[in-house]
């Protein structure tokens, strides 16, 4: 009887060690549609990254993918959703700059960006761009800098991130002034840019595509340590003197905390495999990104590398670092 109890009793510790393998393979996944929030607006460069990989993704998975807009507050909102849902089911897709670069403008912060959101894959590199209004007759950082000596009192425009950085930095090293008008929305800043109600700004060059494909601005630099195949003739800042303000930025898929090496593994080949796609990877080259997929490990240098040029710039300006040499 006894041994019938204990071959019984380990039957069945047998079955829930099996079924709780199973629920734990991350072969399984996804059980149910997957979420993918977007910390920004609709037809900003990450939605538009998202929307066009979301089809390949539902390909793949077998599942619908769906993309939540949250922005807002520097993109807090939209991560402190993305860390507040718990869910394995949802991701997060957003610029390295997101973990980068919000410690350095804001003291608090309601989730920490080193720890809550884990680094999944790699999707895309970015360019930041330099624009200039059509009617500001200058095609290079150096000549822009000459204006500014000869005819102070022209306007720039940035939001919040790491183009705003960068063009500082560049105003910084050239001793050179610009009046300064900050932006929440970069759907107006560009309407005032096309117009020239501001003569120059810093935004990634998919965002500017639209102001560049209609002639009424024009791209004098780039911050890709190499040219972007969506503007070849363009200068990187390293080409024109500024080697110190080059950097390759990453925008990527991020997982929960608690996600598991293997389903964030399982995750990241699936979003490389689907960036393997010709046609895909040629919709985001001409939208000025460089398809450059990466694991999970890869995209983590990637961040850490970033901190460490954002920290080099901070210090340029004399703002207090991320912190990451601690």
């Amino acid at each position: 009887m006894m041994r019938a109890l204990t071959c019984s009793a380990l039957v069945v510790i047998g079955a829930v060690v099996a079924n709780c393998a199973r629920g734990n393979d991350s072969r399984e996944w996804p059980t149910q549609p997957v979420k993918v929030i977007v910390p920004f607006g609709a037809g900003t460069g990450p939605d538009m990254v998202t929307r066009l990989l979301a089809p390949k993704l539902s390909e793949r998975w077998a599942k619908a993918v769906v993309i939540d807009n949250r922005p807002g507050a520097d993109g807090i909102v939209g991560v402190q959703a993305f860390v507040s849902a718990s869910d394995e089911h949802t991701l997060l897709f957003m610029p390295a700059a997101q973990t980068t670069l919000t410690l350095l403008l804001h003291e608090r912060l309601p989730y920490d960006p080193l720890r809550d959101v884990v680094p999944i894959a790699a999707a895309v590199a970015p360019s930041i761009g330099i624009a200039v209004t059509k009617d500001l007759h200058v095609t290079s950082p150096a000549e822009l800098a000459a204006r500014l000596r000869s005819q102070p009192g022209l306007l720039w425009g940035s939001a919040p991130g790491l183009p705003d950085l960068i063009f500082k930095a560049f105003l910084a090293l050239e001793k050179v002034d610009m009046k300064y008008v900050p932006y929440r929305d970069q759907a107006m800043a560009m309407t005032d840019l096309g117009s020239g109600r501001i003569h120059a700004f810093a935004a990634s060059v998919t965002s500017l595509s639209p102001l560049l494909q209609s002639g009424s601005a024009r791209l004098i630099a780039v911050t890709a340590r190499s040219r972007i195949a969506a503007a070849p003739d363009v200068p990187t800042l390293s080409e024109a003197g500024y080697p110190t303000l080059a950097t390759d930025g990453s925008w990527g898929f991020y997982g929960q905390r608690a996600i598991s090496p293997a389903l964030r593994d399982r995750i990241s080949e699936d979003i490389r495999t689907a960036l393997g796609d010709a046609l895909l990877k040629t919709r985001l080259e001409a939208m000025g990104l460089t398809v450059a997929p990466a694991d999970a490990a890869a995209f983590a240098a990637d961040i850490d590398r970033q901190r460490s040029f954002v920290d080099g710039i901070a210090n340029l300006l004399g703002l207090k670092p991320t912190g990451a040499a601690q």
